[in-house]
């Protein structure tokens, strides 16, 4: 018995028959929403993070039985398995897919079928497509009626970008884990910081950033390690070039810079130290991997307190100190 026999006596539907003059334009998606929510057809994951994509089946009005397709093999991409709507499956993912489905799946009007789907890993950056292909023993990508007949179908590659996402703060202890501070003597004193990256799945080879100082507060000094360039200026735009480039694995922080502040002339309590864009280039701190792209980064908020000095003062003159 041929294959087409043989599921069909198992009342699955393969794809044999005639071909159906469409009533639409069958469309064939990867996707990576099982809804189809408006984000399209397209995701971001970070490096080692596991993705999922969908096949995806719209745009005709059917009872879906049955479906015959293949996967382009990825260049990059991991693909870690696989898994379909109960049915009888012939061959396999790469080198051509039959399916016929328990169940048909009703599609009418804006109603879409998902018939199966992956797992997927970005072991570095990228931004891979990937492509539904036609069966090998057809010359289309095909989807089937559940009465077995089969129309031919437009395939629409989902994209997969793989993006960095680092942390980059203010912290007030050498090892990166305290974000608030304060002056212990008060005002006209220096408060010794540490700008820090963390979470960076990839070595970078710049930053760009903006601090977001309290009021009065003020950068006197800074050191950078050994083969970092300050470009700009600390509060209105800077960009911090690494050579070799910087790598800060997993969630420990790693120093850009030692940064010595000055508390100023004005006495507040948990006020914020922001990381921001750099004005020329993005709304947020940005890293830049040469060659590659650039990404955003998470700019940590830091609190800092200039606390009234220990000196004898009048209730008055307190009073003054703060705004």
């Amino acid at each position: 018995m041929n294959r087409i026999k043989m599921l069909a006596a198992l009342s699955v539907v393969l794809l044999a028959g005639s071909m159906l003059p469409a009533q639409a334009d069958p469309i064939f998606e990867i996707h990576f929403d099982a809804d189809r929510s408006p984000v399209g057809p397209a995701t971001t994951v970070r490096i080692n993070e596991i993705g999922q994509a969908y096949f995806v089946v719209r745009n005709i009005d059917m009872m879906l039985g049955g479906a015959a397709f293949k996967l382009q093999m990825p260049t990059h991409l991991m693909i870690l398995g696989d898994w379909f709507q109960e049915g009888v499956i012939v061959g396999s993912l790469f080198s051509g897919l039959e399916i016929g489905l328990n169940q048909p799946i009703p599609i009418f009007g804006n109603d879409v079928a998902v018939i199966g789907g992956f797992a997927f890993m970005a072991p570095s950056l990228l931004i891979e497509g990937l492509h539904p292909m036609p069966h090998p023993d057809y010359g289309d990508i095909l989807v089937a009626h559940a009465t077995g007949e089969t129309v031919a179908a437009l395939g629409i590659p989902g994209t997969v970008i793989s993006i960095i996402r680092p942390e980059i703060g203010v912290f007030f202890d050498e090892a990166g884990t305290q974000l608030e501070g304060s002056s212990v003597g008060g005002l006209g004193e220096t408060v010794t910081t540490y700008l820090m990256m963390r979470d960076l799945d990839h070595p970078i080879d710049s930053c760009g950033f903006s601090l977001d100082l309290p009021p009065s507060v003020s950068v006197v000094s800074a050191v950078l390690p050994d083969g970092f360039l300050l470009l700009g200026d600390w509060t209105t735009g800077a960009i911090i070039v690494f050579t070799p480039p910087f790598e800060a694995p997993g969630m420990t922080s790693s120093l850009m810079a030692t940064l010595t502040l000055s508390t100023g002339s004005e006495v507040f309590a948990d006020s914020n130290i922001r990381l921001g864009g750099h004005p020329d280039f993005w709304d947020s701190p940005h890293v830049m991997v040469a060659n590659v792209g650039i990404y955003a980064a998470v700019g940590l908020t830091s609190t800092m307190s200039v606390p009234v000095g220990d000196d004898t003062r009048s209730w008055s003159q307190l009073k003054s100190l703060y705004r």
